[in-house]
């Protein structure tokens, strides 16, 4: 597996990476990813908890204000569970 962060822009189906991605260990089916997002005035932090994988970005890559939380997966589906926003 691994770990990214990317912009998506209106038409275009493909993200554009924000930073380099993180190998973290693959899931298995059934088995769920414990994630955490701090956004702060200097940037976006993307935390895989489980394992201990951080990626980091500038706020200047990112300073259209606006985030969406997604997943790519082979079927194309997401789920996600006890989602918080604090």
């Amino acid at each position: 597996g691994s770990l990214g962060l990317y912009r998506h822009r209106d038409g275009q189906q493909d993200g554009e990476p924000l930073c380099a991605a993180v190998a973290t260990p693959a899931l298995r089916a059934g088995q769920w990813a414990h994630l955490r997002i701090t956004i702060t005035a200097s940037g976006i932090e993307l935390s895989r908890t489980d394992v201990g994988a951080t990626l980091t970005v500038a706020s200047a890559a990112v300073n259209d204000g606006y985030l969406h939380v997604g997943r790519s997966s082979p079927d194309g589906a997401g789920a996600f569970r006890a989602l918080r926003i604090s």
